[in-house]
């Protein structure tokens, strides 16, 4: 019986090192997140496949009386005893970098140097058993017997598998429950084969129940694998929150459970990240995202949902009930972070739609669809901090997708027309400029750009419409020059979204020579409000034009948070005050606008009020330095027709 034990035991130790064999080969193909995993399992299937291997051989020498077997025998059954310690530490360090990676812990807890500890006695004593017998021994006929002291070895060994088993046992809330089960069975294996060893001899129980357990973490292996898979197709990899496939999974979730008249959605858009952008730079703006991200996972509950689409768009599940807290929460998240050697604080607000979700059925696309509607119209038209989309606003919404065909066909059909606003010098009271304003003629009626021009900005669109308005100024000019009316300059307004085309200065350029207008006469304005370029592609732009022979202005100047750094990077000709800072009411403001005026000429840049509708305003600007005026104190934007007779007339009465 124990001869066919043995022989038995021979091929399942044969089988059982050919199984890890080939587990170790697919684990050296398999691609995983972490290498240093990949290598400690690696590294468990190689020292169990050593350890199978040489235990067979060990019997298949067994009581072989001969010079080989003398050597064999003795030197299988110290590889066999030190691969299992070998086995110990990989299957330590594997549990050691999976819970050290959850980032819970600071440093290596106790009770796994003492694991390395145990070890590393154990196979010292391992060594010294090999010239005293202590563990082991054979007789004259190559026939293996227990040693006196081998116990020590089995203590040694199953103390170290057991701190490592309390340690999973306390800790298994820090990782997951398959996790936890993966390495709690793999650890006990061992311990369990152990005792039914010691108590039978003439078994490898421990030696097949560390096969068993490499088959087991391989099984997991793959497993977690599968995960990782899911998790990264799901998941946004910069700030680890979903991404738009893993929010709708979690959404539907909710849907399933017929809990999702519970919450609102909601899409939101992080305001003037350029400008945080061009203060500390791109990648410590991506710092601040995640800083951001975290904040906001931070602020609301566990079962509420927190996603981002990339760049800095975000989505959000948030229950009705906590609907006032997230919207002030979205207007003010402050952000801490290292910079030069010191902390910096920022505070961020958002633009945000939302969905009022009344539909138990809803799709978990809607939920993303209906809110981003929505913050479109927030930032484009309402110039909202938050709207919020109902039947009220589906229905304009709808109103302005039909205006925007009809834009559309207005550009093919030129129904936009260039009205001119006169620009004065009041030094002489003289025409000085003026700016070309875009108006629509639809069905014989004028359209102001209020009314379409925030459609057109949402897309390409509205580049289109700059150059169709410097097509048709150039073809005004030019008709005007060859009556032999030389006009002063015109300003045509480029919109922010021209900032992304590399070649703008050359382009517009080539419109101006091929209609052969002096390029003095063309003047580039760009309002202020540039946050979704970086500092440097506006730079790019008007440091072209001005290469190329026109001049640029800033207009709007005042309305945003980095004016002066503005002013700081970029060479302006002119500089454009906006209305808001020239209606003052207050003592202080009044000062303000001086000292805005005079910053200007000090640094040799131009500056036109616009706006003006008063003549006291008039004359107060004079006193501040201030000569160039542009508003209805003078006049309204004109008609080709009329502006040419101003053109002729260039005095102004006051």
């Amino acid at each position: 019986m124990t001869e066919f034990l043995d022989e038995f035991q021979i091929y399942i130790l044969f089988g059982g090192g050919i199984l890890t064999a080939l587990l170790a080969i697919f684990i050296s193909f398999m691609s995983f997140q972490s290498i240093a995993k990949k290598r400690t399992l690696f590294a468990i299937e190689c020292c169990t496949f050593f350890l199978l291997i040489n235990d067979a051989l060990a019997y298949v020498y067994k009581g072989v009386a001969s010079v080989p077997g003398y050597w064999v025998v003795r030197i299988t059954n110290f590889i066999l005893f030190f691969m299992e310690y070998c086995v110990l530490l990989s299957y330590h360090t594997f549990i050691t970098m999976q819970f050290m990676e959850t980032g819970k812990f600071k440093k290596l807890p106790k009770r796994f140097l003492a694991v390395f500890i145990l070890a590393s006695i154990g196979i010292t004593l391992l060594i010294v058993s090999q010239f005293t017998g202590m563990y082991y021994a054979f007789d004259e006929e190559n026939v293996y017997y227990r040693g006196p002291l081998l116990w020590l070895n089995m203590a040694f060994f199953f103390s170290a598998f057991v701190i490592d088993l309390s340690f999973i046992i306390q800790h298994r809330k820090k990782i997951s429950a398959l996790l936890s089960w993966a390495l709690l069975i793999t650890g006990c294996l061992p311990i369990v084969a152990g005792i039914v060893q010691f108590i039978w001899n003439g078994l490898s129980v421990i030696d097949l129940s560390i096969c068993a357990s490499s088959v087991v973490l391989f099984g997991f292996a793959v497993i977690d694998l599968n995960h990782a898979l899911l998790a990264s197709a799901n998941t946004e990899m910069q700030t680890g929150l979903p991404n738009s496939y893993g929010f709708m999974m979690e959404a539907d979730k909710i849907i399933h459970q017929g809990d999702i008249t519970k919450y609102n959605s909601y899409y939101f858009d992080i305001a003037r990240m350029g400008r945080l952008n061009n203060m500390y730079g791109r990648n410590k703006g991506d710092e601040i995202i995640v800083l951001y991200a975290k904040e906001l996972r931070n602020a609301i509950e566990k079962d509420e949902i927190l996603g981002r689409l990339g760049g800095n768009f975000f989505v959000a599940l948030i229950k009705k009930e906590n609907t006032d807290k997230f919207l002030s929460l979205l207007s003010d998240v402050r952000v801490e972070f290292p910079f030069n050697g010191k902390k910096e604080e920022v505070h961020i607000a958002a633009v945000a739609g939302g969905y009022w979700i009344d539909n138990k059925n809803v799709h978990a696309g809607l939920l993303i669809g209906n809110a981003s509607e929505a913050v479109v119209y927030a930032k484009n038209v309402a110039k909202k901090p938050y709207v919020f989309m109902d039947e009220k606003l589906r229905a304009e919404l709808d109103r302005i997708k039909n205006l925007e065909e009809e834009l559309v066909r207005a550009l093919s059909k030129n129904e936009f027309v260039p009205y001119y606003q006169p620009k004065v010098n009041t030094k002489e009271n003289e025409l000085c400029g003026c700016e070309a304003l875009v108006r629509w003629n639809h069905d014989g009626k004028i359209v102001p750009p209020v009314e379409f021009v925030p459609i057109l900005e949402k897309s390409e669109k509205v580049c289109q419409l700059d150059f169709y308005m410097l097509e048709h100024v150039c073809q005004d000019m030019r008709g005007w020059l060859d009556e032999g009316i030389y006009p002063p300059c015109v300003s045509i307004n480029f919109s922010r979204r021209n900032l992304g085309n590399i070649n703008l200065a050359q382009e517009i350029r080539d419109v101006v020579d091929r209609y052969q207008i002096p390029q003095n006469l063309i003047q580039v304005e760009v309002t202020e409000t540039i946050d979704e370029f970086p500092m440097d592609a506006l730079k790019t732009a008007v440091e072209g034009v001005q290469r190329l022979g026109m001049t640029a202005a800033i207009d709007d100047f005042g309305i945003g948070s980095s004016s002066i750094n503005l002013l700081k990077e970029v060479s302006f000709d002119m500089l454009k005050i906006d209305r808001a800072f020239v209606i003052y009411q207050t003592e202080k403001d009044k000062q303000l606008l001086a000292n805005i005026i005079r910053m200007a000429e000090t640094i040799g840049i131009h500056v036109i009020a616009e706006g003006v509708e008063e003549k006291e305003r008039v004359e107060d600007l004079k006193k501040m330095g201030c000569y160039m005026i542009q508003g209805f104190v003078f006049d309204q934007p004109l008609d080709k027709k009329t502006y040419r007779e101003r053109i002729i007339q260039k005095k102004y009465e006051i």
